[in-house]
């Protein structure tokens, strides 16, 4: 099995909701204007690293769509076209962006994980910050985050495990770039990457895992009454 954090995040959510995805393949996840946002800006800020017009990517990807409309309980396609090009982008790149010194962009990396197992993932940004190697994620969200979400969620622990696994160097510190819809401003959490938290939550993934595993060859599952289920059978 390839182990992805949105896997893990899944699994962790409802293991029943896992099954039916990754397991079952009898659902998809459902489209959403916020997800294609999302998509959207990682684009233009990726095209902007990469010399390209930020504002032309995101636009491109925002028409093609268009003619879908999705809905979203907050914003309509106008507002967050206008939000994005408005407002993110310009402030990313007047006052973010050039606190970055960028060694690595957008990359999928994997490595062998428990036994006959894969562990992979796609990190954005790995960038000099202040002198210290940044493991950097960009975030859309309605509301900011906190920074236990920053310190508690695996994903930019196995996105730190992995560049040190390929690279050799090991990361000094992670932080999202989160771009608050609701507020329209962007909000940076950071934090030092210890090795002893870091061998701490991979040692929790590694258990985590192994869990999926072990439910998938037993076949016994279980719902979180708590989670908003895809399908009617959770």
């Amino acid at each position: 099995m390839r182990f992805r954090y949105s896997m893990i995040q899944t699994y962790l959510d409802c293991p029943n909701k896992f099954k039916q995805l990754y397991v079952d393949k009898v659902v998809e996840q459902q489209e959403s204007i916020d997800l294609h946002f999302g998509t959207a800006m990682h684009s233009a800020l990726q095209g902007h690293y990469e010399d390209n017009d930020p504002y032309e990517i995101f636009n491109m990807y925002w028409n093609s769509i268009k003619e879908k409309h999705l809905q979203s309980a907050r914003f309509n396609w106008e507002q967050l076209r206008e939000m994005a090009v408005g407002t993110f982008l310009p402030n990313f790149i007047r006052l973010h962006a050039k606190k970055f010194n960028i060694i690595k962009l957008e990359e999928t990396l994997e490595m062998p994980f428990l036994g006959s197992h894969t562990l992979q993932g796609t990190f954005d940004v790995v960038a000099k910050v202040d002198g210290q190697l940044t493991l950097i994620d960009y975030k859309t969200s309605a509301r900011e985050y906190t920074m236990s979400k920053l310190y508690r969620s695996p994903q930019l622990y196995i996105y730190a495990m992995l560049y040190e696994h390929h690279y050799g160097t090991p990361i000094e510190q992670i932080m999202y770039k989160v771009f608050i819809k609701q507020e329209k401003r962007i909000q940076t959490i950071k934090l030092d990457l210890q090795r002893d938290r870091m061998d701490r939550m991979i040692k929790n993934v590694e258990t985590i895992c192994g869990d999926m595993v072990s439910r998938i060859e037993s076949n016994k599952w279980f719902s979180n009454p708590n989670c908003y289920c895809i399908s009617k059978e959770c």
